[in-house]
């Protein structure tokens, strides 16, 4: 389902946000079972507005892993941060005090340098749109309740950031720091020791008892 532009521009402007968040935010309620489409038309989802806290928990998980999964199809708005989004999370989530921007961005060139090799030209250009970029990704990051700024201006993850994080680390099998130098795929859109959730076990499995199977009935949003 499509929403023309005129009727995206009125949605967004009726939920306050930017309109180019607005097709994230609709995926997330479409996958999560807020929101369900039956014969062209969006109501209400079978997910139950009192859930357990352990359902709570898991509901934020399923936010996460929607949130993260448009990484692939461009999340921030940046190749480079997208392509280098799971390093920087995981470097955040080491660091509980918070990492300053310019380190975040220091180690995304780095990351990128050494998985992708660009030219001088091309590393030029990308240093020099990387610290905007980087501001409008943590700036999503935030509103999406992953990441906030504390007093002495660093990047550090909320509450429920450490737990998202530190639950695909445990996922994974480590919740070690990151290497020094971020290693990525040789893809450059993954590093190679963060293996998505998506592939370490079914999203299906993850999802509070009682909506589960409403949400396996539907495709996902797209």
């Amino acid at each position: 389902m499509h929403l023309s532009e005129a009727d995206a521009a009125a949605a967004a402007e009726e939920l306050g946000l930017p309109a180019a968040r607005l097709r994230l935010i609709w995926i997330v309620a479409v996958n999560t079972g807020l929101l369900q489409i039956l014969g062209g038309r969006a109501s209400r989802g079978p997910l139950s507005m009192q859930l357990t806290v352990e359902a709570t928990l898991e509901f934020w998980d399923g936010v996460v892993m929607d949130v993260l999964d448009r990484a692939d199809e461009g999340l921030t708005g940046s190749a480079v941060v997208d392509g280098h989004l799971a390093e920087m999370l995981a470097t955040i989530y080491s660091v509980r005090s918070g990492v300053a921007t310019a380190n975040l961005a220091r180690g995304i060139l780095q990351s990128h340098e050494v998985a992708c090799a660009p030219g001088p030209v091309e590393m030029r250009k990308i240093a020099a749109a990387l610290p905007a970029e980087l501001l409008e990704a943590l700036s999503l990051l935030t509103y999406c309740g992953l990441v906030e700024q504390t007093a002495a201006g660093r990047t550090a993850l909320t509450p429920l950031g450490v737990w998202a994080i530190r639950r695909d680390l445990l996922r994974e099998g480590t919740t070690r720091r990151p290497p020094r130098r971020w290693r990525c795929s040789p893809t450059c859109r993954r590093p190679s020791w963060w293996r998505r959730w998506s592939r370490a076990a079914p999203r299906r499995a993850r999802w509070p008892a009682g909506w589960s199977a409403a949400r396996r009935s539907r495709p996902p949003a797209t």
